[in-house]
């Protein structure tokens, strides 16, 4: 199974090592869900995105996933 997580800072683990780091997906909490569910773990996130970059990327990783 794969969990894919996408949203802002929170879920790309933005300053969870230093401040002004823009993300750290291997400590951020859907690296931390995907191990405990034994998944793997896609992460789209990035750090001040916008509701609009959510869907869109979202999107276009599901069409992309599905289309081949």
């Amino acid at each position: 199974m794969i969990l894919v997580a996408n949203g802002c800072s929170h879920t790309c683990g933005a300053e969870l090592e230093f401040p002004g780091q823009r993300a750290c997906y291997d400590k951020a909490w859907p690296k931390y869900l995907a191990n405990c569910l034994n998944f793997d773990c896609i992460n789209l996130a990035d750090s001040g995105a916008s509701a609009h970059r959510v869907v869109r990327t979202t999107t276009r990783y599901i069409i992309d996933s599905f289309s081949k």
